[in-house]
């Protein structure tokens, strides 16, 4: 589920609390250098979507 808002900007999604916990861990440690969840999650769904652009250009 999301909802997204014209005045921010930005859209909120859920996802399983086992899911953020463990994402909050790895901020939390400062080995990777994240700030926050957000920063974390905003990598991670560039980083994903680059690679299924990448699969649609080569397959």
């Amino acid at each position: 589920m999301y909802m997204a808002s014209k005045k921010t900007g930005y859209t909120n999604i859920s996802i399983p609390n086992e899911l953020a916990d463990e994402i909050r861990k790895v901020v939390e440690s400062r080995k990777y250098g994240y700030s926050s969840i957000s920063e974390f999650v905003k990598e991670a769904i560039r980083s994903h979507l680059l690679q299924i652009k990448k699969i649609g250009v080569e397959g």
